[in-house]
């Protein structure tokens, strides 16, 4: 069936009133690998990921391994930072867990006994303090972003407390942070929680710790395993769980998690208060290392990811104030190899890394980012604004097409995303107060 359509998107005469999308908004976990997973990242698959304007990225601090004993060696970080200072690329250096010498006399956690809580959160803040010293003595200017903690409110936080012991931990950490980078003459954010989901929002009200919260972090991923082992789809076929669906859920979705993020900002008593910077640095379809229908899939993965970024966008049209300021693809690389944005493009499509005797190449997800990101496409790196509006005809939303819109520097950008098994012919686009003098279309 073929579907008349009509779409029509004001950019309001690119008035710069509009709101700003950040660049280097777009990025990918472990761009250059990661030293405590174990994560490598070779050469070809960096330099394709910045191809793609992917410009951000995260990875761990390493503490367990830098913090081995009460000297730290640097040299266990040192060679991955030195890469994204070579790449151009801004790393959220992820502070958590805790080195051996610093953990109780009695595990909680003996199976994960790095996650344990310090056992003295003024020697683990003063740990925190030292890599921005050394940071910003070695490598000037190349790790801005500082993430105390990951995951606290699962696993990786061992505790019978978690929210009173994520809150005392950064309070103990942020402050000595702050004064070192001050005392440096740096300027570093730092934030948190970077929670699975939406939570341990306190942190931003709680008076140990809005003084230093510069931006707030969340994860998500849609499915894991149990929509896996249910048969995860694309649409739903035979009533299996549907991905298209759960991604655009009007109460668990991408969006809907993102406003609900937004409302516990609005409350922020922090220092840029409701227009604290929200990070999603962590996102995929499931967080599941196992295989399924469409993390990788030709046909799905762009879907997906397009859809991913739409949500982040068009959430300004749903009530929110600003858009993530980042919004990082898990991952670049992965161990074991089951995320990536570059690896062998074999039949199963399951992220194996090149072994010699085979190529990597740039897997579906990769030329979706190189779509929307990379400068010579629709160049969303270097940031821009949102459209005014944008107005679809009854049959484009009857049938699920989905469109964003926004400007950057030289050039109005509209994405038309057809998650659908639907055919859309004789498509009207319009473009309302372009703001361009001679205005060609590609």
């Amino acid at each position: 069936t073929v579907v008349p359509a009509s779409i029509t998107v004001d950019f309001d005469s690119r008035s710069g009133s509009l709101i700003a999308i950040p660049s280097s908004m777009l990025g990918a976990h472990y761009l250059a690998g990661d030293p405590y997973w174990g994560i490598v990242s070779g050469a070809a698959n960096q330099s394709a990921v910045v191809q793609a304007g992917l410009m951000s990225t995260r990875m761990h601090a390493n503490i367990p391994n830098v913090y081995a004993t009460t000297t730290p060696d640097w040299t266990k970080i040192d060679g991955t930072i030195s890469t994204l200072q070579v790449l151009g690329v801004h790393s959220i250096i992820e502070l958590d867990l805790t080195p051996p010498w610093l953990r109780s006399s009695t595990v909680l956690c003996p199976n994960n006994p790095a996650a344990s809580v310090p056992s003295d959160l003024v020697k683990w803040g003063q740990i925190t303090a030292s890599y921005v010293a050394h940071f910003d003595k070695t490598f000037p200017g190349v790790v801005r972003d500082y993430e105390i903690w990951n995951e606290p409110n699962g696993p990786n936080l061992c505790s019978n407390n978690k929210v009173n012991d994520y809150l005392a931990i950064y309070a103990a950490a942020a402050p000595l942070m702050k004064a070192q980078a001050a005392a440096d003459g740096s300027s570093i954010r730092v934030g948190g929680p970077a929670t699975a989901g939406v939570a341990m929002t306190s942190l931003l009200t709680d008076p140990r710790t809005a003084p230093y919260v510069d931006f707030f972090s969340y994860h998500t991923y849609i499915g894991g395993p149990t929509e896996i082992q249910n048969g995860m789809t694309w649409n739903g076929a035979g009533g299996t769980p549907s991905l298209l669906s759960m991604t655009l859920n009007s109460s668990t979705g991408l969006q809907a998690q993102y406003l609900q993020v937004l409302a516990a900002v609005r409350s922020a008593t922090t220092p840029l208060g409701a227009m604290t910077p929200v990070y999603l640095d962590e996102f995929n379809e499931d967080w599941s290392f196992n295989q399924d229908c469409c993390r990788n899939s030709p046909t799905y993965s762009p879907l997906f990811n397009s859809l991913a970024v739409a949500q982040m966008l068009n959430s300004v049209y749903a009530g929110a104030n600003q858009v993530p300021s980042r919004m990082l693809y898990y991952a670049a690389a992965s161990n074991p190899s089951s995320f990536c944005l570059l690896g062998i493009a074999d039949a199963v499509l399951d992220c194996a890394q090149t072994d010699g005797s085979a190529t990597a190449t740039p897997y579906p997800q990769w030329y979706t980012y190189q779509l929307i990101s990379a400068p010579g496409f629709l160049d969303l790196m270097d940031g821009g604004h949102v459209a005014k509006s944008i107005t679809l005809s009854s049959a484009a939303s009857a049938q699920g097409l989905v469109v964003t819109g926004f400007y950057t520097a030289t050039t109005d950008s509209i994405l038309i995303i057809n998650p659908t098994a639907s055919s859309f012919g004789g498509v009207t686009v319009q473009v309302n107060n372009s703001g361009l003098a001679w205005p060609q279309s590609t």
